[in-house]
């Protein structure tokens, strides 16, 4: 099953130090902006729209991977 992890770039190191070590160093991320929680509502609906593009490009991509290790 296609996965991507979103973190904030605040968090970039250990989201890679993670993903390394629970043996998935390759698994796409997706980055937004930190701090996120306290930012005006319409900046947070324009960085959640972005990633969830972001996303999207990422698991249309993994798509043909899986299709091929079927």
């Amino acid at each position: 099953m296609p996965v991507v992890t979103v973190t904030t770039n605040a968090f970039l190191q250990l989201a890679k130090s993670e993903l390394k070590a629970f043996g998935f160093p390759e698994l796409p991320l997706v980055l937004i902006p930190h701090p996120y929680g306290q930012v005006p509502r319409e900046r947070a609906m324009a960085v959640a729209e972005k990633a969830a593009q972001e996303v999207l490009d990422q698991l249309e991509r993994a798509a043909p991977r899986r299709a091929a290790l079927a």
